[in-house]
């Protein structure tokens, strides 16, 4: 066989070490891609939520009448609709969602899977409902925790990972900020 000048190709052994490489950083790569997903899926559902409570504030206010937004007996995550009532007295819709995959809504105490619903006052006050009772919360304001569940492995609790915390307070007023910054209850 015939060498031509300037041409080599590759060895067998430098082929494993550019795959082993490869392999290396790719060891690295991956936990913090998987992290980074788990952020942006809680950063959505607690954008989405913190808009539906500001709509729902908006259209107490809009509408001088109460305004409800909750997940019709189910926890937060499962979906949630936002009603008010007619002139007639019906309930009437006025926005829906369908379920938040990957995240867990939990209440300030680490507790999740409660059904969680929210009252505006036609003067866009709070109240809440959890667990079939309801809360006024006048003098405290309302704390959940939205947190992943995507890559949660079986076996951890309901409340693996870092999350962001949906604070709201008896005016109705949304701020959202790290799980890890503690609050007062003003």
């Amino acid at each position: 066989m015939r060498k031509f000048a300037g041409m080599r190709g590759f060895t067998l052994l430098e082929l494993m070490i550019v795959v082993a490489l490869i392999a290396i950083f790719a060891a690295f790569a991956v936990p913090a891609f998987k992290y980074r997903m788990e952020q942006a899926k809680v950063e959505a559902a607690v954008e989405e939520l913190a808009a539906v409570l500001r709509f729902t504030r908006g259209e107490a206010i809009a509408r001088g009448q109460e305004v409800w937004l909750g997940g019709a007996g189910a926890a937060l995550e499962k979906g949630w609709s936002v009603t008010s009532t007619n002139f007639g007295g019906g309930s009437v819709l006025l926005r829906d969602h369908a379920r938040l995959n990957g995240v867990k809504v939990c209440t300030e105490a680490n507790v999740c899977d409660l059904p969680i619903a929210f009252v505006f006052s036609p003067r866009g006050s709070l109240s809440a409902e959890v667990n079939g009772s309801v809360v006024d919360r006048a003098d405290m304001p309302v704390k959940l925790l939205v947190r992943p569940e995507l890559f949660r492995q079986a076996g951890e609790p309901a409340t693996y990972g870092a999350g962001l915390r949906l604070h709201v307070n008896a005016m109705g007023s949304v701020l959202v900020l790290p799980d890890d910054v503690p609050q007062s209850t003003t």
